[in-house]
């Protein structure tokens, strides 16, 4: 993906991020903090209650 290599070329390289995803928390070099679950879960919540949806 050329796209990639020229946005790291220029210092918006996310790659380390995908490479941290696959460990454990405790060899993680930069830490991962899951924030407002309760807010986020909200739409699952309704998708869950709506009755004239189109299951995928």
């Amino acid at each position: 993906m050329k796209e990639a290599v020229d946005a790291a070329n220029i210092g918006f390289d996310d790659e380390f991020i995908y490479k941290e995803i696959p460990l454990p928390y405790s060899k993680r070099s930069i830490s991962f903090e899951q924030l407002a679950r309760d807010i986020a879960l909200k739409p699952f919540q309704e998708w869950t209650k709506k009755e004239d949806k189109i299951d995928y």
